[in-house]
């Protein structure tokens, strides 16, 4: 599909006022919250001072004051309580590392946009669509939830980009493998994202990336275990029954694409095995079977299957602005598309822009399921014309 300049100018100005507006209310209602991020703070700020976060989340012992009264229902994983402190320092006060974390993201965020663009500059030599594909890797940070409660999976999938463009466009190298490693530690602080991105990673050779990162996720879950003199084994079944108990707290955790048999009765704990069993080896089929293709076609597999395989929150959705970055470059670039594909197409770039995930549970639990099917499609897709992207590769 080709356009003039103004129709591009008119696209780019359709998809960036919402995403302008979600993300202005996501900067304001960040300054008030007391949601994920003043958790993970609360957590970061404990281990420093010694203390074991799950005490006082099981009611073990009272709240610290210093710290506020603690959320019973939530809590993050092993190596977090450590690693996190680099987004929310628990050496600092709340408010500051409020600041410290709005402008990290800031920073990250800009930089990651700016590069993108200049990689579809170069790849495309069309500065329109090399803004309109950088606004589709965004548009879902401006739903503004992820945002407005400081959650850490922007980070994750800010790392995971650019973990993408590092295998994409720079050389496989030891330094290269050892910065995917640092970033594959910031993307596992959310695991039920950032875990099925090791199989490119394994696919592709990136053996010590997968190696260095794992060292350093053990090494800060064994740290934890030192200073609060607590079992590694015992802080992941506490933290782990903890968040397989948060759908009954939560509408907007969801468990998977089998999310629905909690209707049922049926075990969180089965559902997500028997998801697991199903959706990790067709991840790993499905990667290695596109191995030779663009790390875009190949990073949209683990993207989709995170939204089935695991239990997730409704702002780690996020993870599909890589799918609707190829979604956008097919579209506008793809000439064998028939029109029925080309329709298709555009409804799920207008599809992205609802918010949905934050409306479901109001409407129907069978919504989230649609969902995915939707972007599930727009995955065939991809697949389908997986030799289109190699021009991405000319940076």
């Amino acid at each position: 599909m080709k356009l003039s300049k103004t129709q591009y100018k008119l696209l780019i100005l359709f998809f960036s006022i919402p995403l302008t507006l979600f993300m202005i209310y996501g900067y304001l209602k960040a300054f008030p919250t007391k949601a994920d991020g003043f958790l993970r703070w609360q957590e970061c700020a404990c281990i420093l001072h010694g203390i074991y976060p799950m005490d006082i989340i099981l009611g073990r012992i009272p709240s610290i004051e210093a710290f506020g009264v603690f959320d019973h229902s939530t809590t993050t994983i092993p190596w977090s309580y450590l690693l996190s402190n680099i987004l929310y320092p628990g050496f600092l006060s709340w408010t500051a590392a409020k600041i410290w974390f709005l402008c990290l993201f800031t920073i990250c965020a800009a930089f990651c946009a700016f590069f993108l663009h200049k990689i579809f500059l170069r790849s495309s030599h069309n500065k329109f669509l090399s803004v309109f594909l950088c606004i589709q890797f965004f548009v879902h940070f401006g739903w503004g939830s992820s945002l407005n409660k400081l959650n850490n999976g922007m980070f994750c999938i800010l790392a995971i980009l650019a973990i993408l463009i590092i295998m994409e466009y720079y050389p496989h190298t030891t330094k290269n493998e050892i910065l995917i490693a640092l970033l594959m530690v910031i993307a596992m602080l959310k695991p039920q994202i950032a875990l099925l991105f090791y199989i490119p990673l394994l696919i592709q050779k990136y053996y010590k990336s997968i190696l260095i990162s794992g060292s350093i996720l053990l090494a800060s879950w064994l740290g934890v275990s030192a200073i609060v003199n607590v079992s590694p084994l015992t802080i992941l079944l506490e933290q782990f029954q903890v968040g397989v108990d948060l759908k009954y707290i939560s509408v907007y955790v969801y468990y998977g694409i089998l999310d629905f048999l909690t209707s049922f009765g049926i075990s969180t704990n089965l559902i997500m095995l028997i998801q697991a069993a199903i959706f990790i080896p067709i991840v790993f089929i499905l990667c290695y079977r596109f191995r030779q293709s663009s790390s875009w076609v190949i990073f949209s597999i683990p993207a989709l299957f995170m939204l089935f395989w695991c239990y997730h929150h409704n702002t780690e959705v996020q993870i599909v602005g890589i799918l609707m970055v190829c979604i956008s470059y097919l579209l506008f670039t793809e000439t064998k598309l028939t029109k029925p594909e080309q329709l298709y197409c555009v409804f799920l770039l207008l599809f992205n822009l609802i918010p949905i995930s934050y409306l479901y549970y109001e409407i129907s639990p069978l919504i989230p399921f649609l969902q995915r099917m939707f972007y599930f499609a727009g995955l065939i897709l991809i697949l389908k014309y997986s030799d289109s992207f190699s021009s991405l590769k000319s940076y």
